[in-house]
């Protein structure tokens, strides 16, 4: 039997306190994995109880509320350029339309609002509602949706000579051929677009206030439950975090 020195006891001794310490060290790297990863288990948890309690809230309210009481429809950026429209009574450029909704309380969403509604101006122009003055610049409402709002609302105010002698002469002048349709552009995507309406707030947004200001800047959708899709997208970005009692925002770099 072979009989250890001294000398290679302390060598094996030595070894093996090594091999300890370095389970050791192993030991405490999961231990800290762990508790990061407890850590952000609660915070899911957290916000899985909020977005509950939000959905509880909404869905808490009664589905059809009595005829007296039923709330009246946000209107859309084309029926704010409308009314616009018909109360001047006269052409307005882009920009002036954008202040004028600016001014009316309707929020426009980006960097230039005077674009989103030169935009929103094009699709109406295809669509027959308005028409570019003849003679000057800006936009006017064409005959059709003059004769349309005077039937829809019967206190319309009336519009200005001006305005009908314009009205009257862009009606008389022949109808051009239709303009080829632009290639349609890329449609932003939901994520995108609560990103924008985020980096756009200066304080956090519940979720009741991200779905208006969607809605708001154009973006269209099939879904029958946009609260819940936007509730469950904000849960899987990893830019945007929640502050309890006050809303999401996007996460400081």
């Amino acid at each position: 039997m072979h009989a250890f020195s001294l000398e290679e006891l302390n060598q094996q001794i030595a070894q093996r306190e090594q091999e300890l310490e370095a389970l050791r060290r192993e030991l405490e790297s999961r231990r800290d994995q762990f508790t990061a990863l407890k850590r952000r288990k609660d915070e899911l948890l957290e916000q899985l109880r909020q977005v509950e309690a939000d959905i509880a809230a909404l869905t808490s309210a009664p589905l059809v509320p009595s005829p007296s009481r039923l709330p009246k429809e946000r209107p859309t950026l084309p029926d704010v350029i409308l009314a616009a429209l018909r109360d001047a009574g006269k052409a307005m450029t882009a920009r002036q339309l954008s202040e004028e909704v600016l001014r009316r309380g309707f929020p426009l969403t980006g960097r230039n609002p005077a674009k989103s509604v030169d935009s929103r101006l094009r699709e109406m122009k295809r669509k027959g509602l308005v028409q570019r003055a003849s003679g000057q610049p800006g936009y006017i409402l064409t005959p059709s949706a003059l004769r349309a709002e005077a039937g829809s609302s019967p206190t319309i105010a009336p519009v200005p000579k001006e305005g009908r002698k314009a009205a009257r002469q862009a009606g008389q002048q022949p109808s051009a051929k239709p303009a080829k349709p632009k290639k349609q552009e890329r449609r932003s995507s939901l994520r995108d677009v609560l990103t924008n309406v985020l980096k756009n707030s200066r304080k956090p947004l519940s979720g009741n206030e991200l779905v208006d200001l969607v809605l708001a800047s154009g973006y269209q959708t099939k879904s029958t439950n946009l609260v819940k899709t936007i509730w469950s997208l904000l849960a899987q970005m990893d830019n945007v975090e929640h502050i309890r009692g006050k809303g999401y925002q996007l996460k400081k770099a």
